[in-house]
């Protein structure tokens, strides 16, 4: 069974035999170093020399000065980038109120991000007074590229005038003085403002035609250069605010919770362009409840989200569910951030982990909730389909609760897409990767037990964390799935296409 890695709605393994027709390093999701790390395009942190510095054109147009300014457009609005970013940064310095959820603010992680403690500080042009007004070197900005990722599969209808996808940009926040990796992902995510179907089809082909280029060769980049650019330069969507195709950036970190805990305190946010000032601010997560809906209750042990379930089954297994900020008179229901390893301060002050009661984001419910199949596959849909779940227990083996199937390789908590520094290149989730080498399931719904349970030749699917890996298992290689989606559209008649519909996700 395949879901979508991002906001997670089901999709099933491509029809076997599927044989891709191109290589998802070059089309889909581009890691490379020759690309990422490409210094004419993009300024690097390297620390080659023996000592950590910034190399390459901090003006090139996959940097993070250029990307940012172009969705700032100072022309446009009149604000200038520093003042963007950094009032992006200080929206942790206080709490947010996003549709009734309330942001906790983070003043700590605010001053190791901008001065320096364990974190060596953002390198600064002028220093201030020590209240937030030293001048930021955006040259110099503490974020290095790890990846570029083409989500055409997250289109929506395209016959109809609606929109081709998303281009999105992946960066990790580096440690200025040591260019050591810090856990903290910054994802640009751009609208492909491409209504029709010929137009997405043609859109498709251009990244298509990219497994032409080998890895390594400059006409890549070159060429991947000119798709990116018509997303990302400013006002190539006038209608939006600041003119620009930007659909949130988005966070997801364990560097601004305070304290570091290890293993605890993974945070996601959203933040969006306000069409009146022209500023990013914090802003509700799709598909995902607030916090305190994921808590069961201490006495019954009954989790509050069954009930919306339950409600909701049908639109839940066929994907089309939603979360509103208010769910059957209950508010805040949508949440303005997800939390995973996140801990609820049951003793005040919350200064050590003992004071903590612990709160991974798995919407698992009970063991006991769902004594159907469908209810089952319903609360794994609904959990997928959540930021925390996705990046959770729900899909991906974490190494910090333990593997859900015996000799399982674990994955690291909470990023799909993981930087390590300079001069190495991202590594992905078996989410991502597949979790079905040496087998494949032959149903689209939950699959039963395998027998052996013991990650033979690589089938080693994720284990249900509710009910447990004898009761149910699920299979994900979501890159295959991106792969077939893209062979269709390309290959499509755009005819056939305004009798079919193209099955929504959200991540």
């Amino acid at each position: 069974m395949l879901f979508d890695a991002n906001e997670q709605v089901p999709f099933a393994l491509p029809p076997q035999p599927y044989v891709p027709t191109h290589d998802w390093e070059k089309t889909l999701l581009i890691r490379d170093l020759s690309v990422i790390e490409d210094v004419g395009r993009t300024n690097v942190w390297s620390n080659a020399s023996g000592t950590c510095e910034m190399i390459g054109n901090p003006n090139g147009e996959w940097s993070f000065q250029t990307l940012m300014e172009d969705i700032a457009n100072p022309a446009r609005t009149g604000v200038d980038l520093h003042d963007f970013v950094t009032h992006w940064i200080l929206r942790w310095n206080t709490t947010h109120d996003v549709r009734g959820d309330v942001l906790p603010a983070s003043v700590q992680g605010v001053n190791e991000l901008w001065y320096d403690n364990v974190f060596s500080g953002w390198p600064k042009l002028a220093p201030g007074t020590g209240n937030y007004d030293d001048i930021l070197d955006m040259t110099k900005a503490p974020f290095r590229l790890v990846a570029i990722v083409n989500r055409l599969d997250l289109r929506r209808g395209v016959a109809y005038g609606g929109s081709t996808g998303e281009l999105r940009f992946v960066f990790e926040m580096i440690d200025p003085a040591t260019c050591g990796s810090r856990p903290f992902n910054l994802i640009l995510e751009y609208e492909v403002p491409l209504g029709s179907c010929e137009e997405a089809r043609d859109w498709g082909t251009l990244w298509y035609e990219l497994d032409s280029y080998a890895l390594g060769d400059p006409d890549l980049s070159a060429k991947l250069s000119d798709i990116t650019t018509r997303i990302t330069t400013r006002d190539v969507a006038p209608g939006r605010p600041n003119g620009s195709a930007l659909l949130s950036l988005r966070t997801n970190e364990q560097f601004m919770a305070w304290p570091h805990y290890p293993d605890r305190n993974w945070d996601m946010r959203a933040f969006t362009l306000d069409g009146d000032s022209g500023y990013l601010e914090p802003s509700a997560l799709d598909r995902t409840p607030a916090g305190p809906w994921e808590v069961p209750d201490a006495t019954t042990g009954e989790a509050p989200i069954d009930a919306f379930i339950s409600s909701n089954l049908t639109a839940i297994l066929d994907g089309t569910h939603w979360v509103e900020p208010t769910w059957n008179g209950h508010a805040p229901f949508q949440g303005g951030h997800a939390g995973y390893g996140q801990v609820a301060c049951w003793i005040s002050p919350c200064t050590s982990p003992g004071n903590h009661t612990e709160d991974r984001g798995r919407w698992w419910g009970t063991a006991s909730s769902g004594t159907t199949r469908d209810q089952r596959a319903a609360r794994h849909r609904f959990s997928l389909a959540t930021c925390n779940g996705c990046h959770g227990r729900e899909g991906i083996d974490d190494a910090t609760v333990g593997v859900s199937v015996p000799l399982a390789t674990p994955d690291q908590p909470f990023r799909h897409v993981e930087g390590h520094g300079p001069g190495t290149a991202a590594t992905l989730s078996r989410f991502l990767t597949g979790t079905h080498g040496g087998c494949h399931p032959s149903t689209n719904l939950l699959v039963p037990p395998l027998g052996t349970n013991d990650c033979a030749d690589g089938c080693c699917p994720v284990g249900d964390p509710v009910h447990g890996y004898e009761s149910d298992q699920v299979h994900f290689a979501d890159l295959l799935r991106r792969q077939a989606d893209l062979d269709a559209l390309v290959y499509s008649s755009c005819l056939m296409s305004l009798t079919s519909d193209h099955e929504p996700t959200t991540h």
